[in-house]
């Protein structure tokens, strides 16, 4: 009996580590070399859709088109003038569409059903990123793999880290190193826009961001490394002005923890600020919490996390002209953004759900999140409160930046349900205004740091 007893342990701990293995498992050579034939080098199905209404990705646009100027970052230049609207979906068809819709675009074409339209265009797959990106993702398929809990990643490296993604946190991590340069020099404006449509300016910041993940030197098979810096200077409002943030976050949030350190001008400290993750309200508006920004950043821990499935579902999509030639006065409107500047494209994306793990705590119970199969960036998210009501949702705007190249998604366009005003963020029209990604370009490293924050303070 007592054999039988460690034969049935050793075959339950067995079935265990097989389990936990295979959750984090590499793929075999067979299953990468896809990335090479019927999947994109990143991941994404190569062939377009059985009714034609998705086209095959034929490489995406991997070079800047004529005339573009570049002075100070790229211009976001429409790379289709001359599509015209498909059709245009509202609230007396969007039954016929409602499967392809996001619970946050059918809230819109409910809650305004006479000024609110989705107006579609063809879909194109302007997706691409450097050939050494899509170099880079193969070798991730081989090599790279979750940490036990999942929580984390191990020996993935400057691209994709799983372009053939075994779980749902995989995806995450695929949207939370989607590629956007190995640095980014910015500044924009966030604007909550009121009830009459009027803008009231939450932030005009200077951002500076490493993204240590996409540099040349990899680090040691089995080491956690940095996968994002961030230094952020507030140029206004007044009564903001001059506070600053910096935050780092490693490729693993459990056993490197987001660090972050704030200056605030009025104090003249620089202080360690833990409170700067998770829900913690991002201090824009009341309409974002920490693990908000770009979307979605930080640790994963708080949400158990599973793939609902791959849809197609229409999606801002190679929006430059909000950029390019959109005053925000012209973008806001009463409620929701002007449904004039934004062409809406059907485009397959992965959807993950996360649900709040019992005795953790979260302004949000559920979330949802759409992810774009050509680029991995998060697209659009749809979040529920604890008592499981729609509560709030982010649009963001994709738009391809071809002297990357890769693909960018702002605008972010934020709403609460309950309340009677949306947020407008990121936004980068005017001269003042401007987003630079560097292919490979890497900002001085001590920016990065508390020293450089109190140097900034004292100027």
């Amino acid at each position: 009996m007592k054999t039988l007893k460690n034969m049935m342990a050793l075959a339950l701990c067995s079935a265990l580590l097989f389990s936990a293995s295979f959750a984090s498992a590499k793929v075999s050579k067979e299953e990468a070399d896809r990335l090479k034939t019927d999947l994109t080098p990143i991941g994404a199905e190569r062939a377009g859709n059985a009714d034609g209404t998705i086209p095959a990705w034929e490489g995406g646009i991997p070079t800047p088109p004529p005339g573009l100027t570049t002075e100070k970052g790229p211009s976001p230049k429409n790379p289709y003038p001359d599509d015209k609207v498909k059709f245009s979906i509202n609230k007396a068809n969007m039954g016929q569409y409602a499967d392809q819709l996001s619970e946050g675009a059918k809230w819109l074409l409910n809650k305004y059903p006479d000024t609110f339209r989705m107006d579609v265009y063809p879909t194109r797959r302007s997706a691409a990123q450097p050939q050494w990106i899509y170099d880079n993702a193969y070798q991730n398929a081989l090599n790279a793999s979750s940490t036990e809990d999942r929580l984390g990643i191990l020996d993935a490296h400057g691209g994709t880290p799983f372009p053939i993604p075994q779980n749902a946190e995989q995806i995450v991590f695929n949207g939370i190193l989607s590629w956007a340069g190995m640095s980014r020099d910015s500044e924009s404006a966030t604007y909550i826009v009121n009830a009459d449509g009027s803008l009231t300016s939450t932030s005009h910041v200077n951002s500076l961001e490493n993204c240590p993940y996409f540099f040349p030197e990899k680090p040691a098979p089995g080491q956690y490394a940095d996968l994002w810096n961030m230094f952020m200077i507030n140029l206004g409002p007044p009564r903001v002005a001059g506070n600053m943030t910096l935050i780092k976050d490693s490729t693993n949030p459990q056993e490197i923890p987001r660090r972050a350190w704030s200056y605030t001008a009025g104090q003249r400290r620089v202080r360690m600020a833990p409170t700067l993750s998770y829900d913690n309200p991002n201090g824009t508006s009341s309409l974002g919490v920490y693990d908000d920004l770009w979307m979605f950043s930080g640790a994963l821990d708080r949400f158990d996390w599973k793939i609902i499935g791959k849809k197609e579902i229409y999606v801002p999509y190679n929006t430059n002209v909000i950029h390019d030639t959109t005053p925000p006065e012209e973008f806001a409107r009463p409620g929701h953004f002007n449904p004039d500047y934004v062409r809406w494209e059907l485009h397959r994306l992965w959807i993950v759900e996360a649900t709040l793990k019992d005795g953790k705590r979260h302004v949000y119970g559920k979330r949802v999140f759409y992810y774009d199969e050509d680029t991995w960036l998060l697209v659009m998210k749809d979040q529920y409160d604890n008592r499981g009501e729609f509560w709030r949702f982010t649009i963001g705007c994709v738009w391809q930046d071809y002297t990357l190249p890769g693909a960018i998604h702002t605008p972010w366009l934020s709403f609460d349900v309950t309340l009677p005003y949306w947020q407008l963020e990121a936004y980068y029209y005017g001269d003042q205004y401007y987003l630079i990604c560097n292919e490979k370009k890497i900002l001085p490293a001590d920016v990065f740091t508390p020293d450089y924050l109190r140097k900034m303070g004292r100027r």
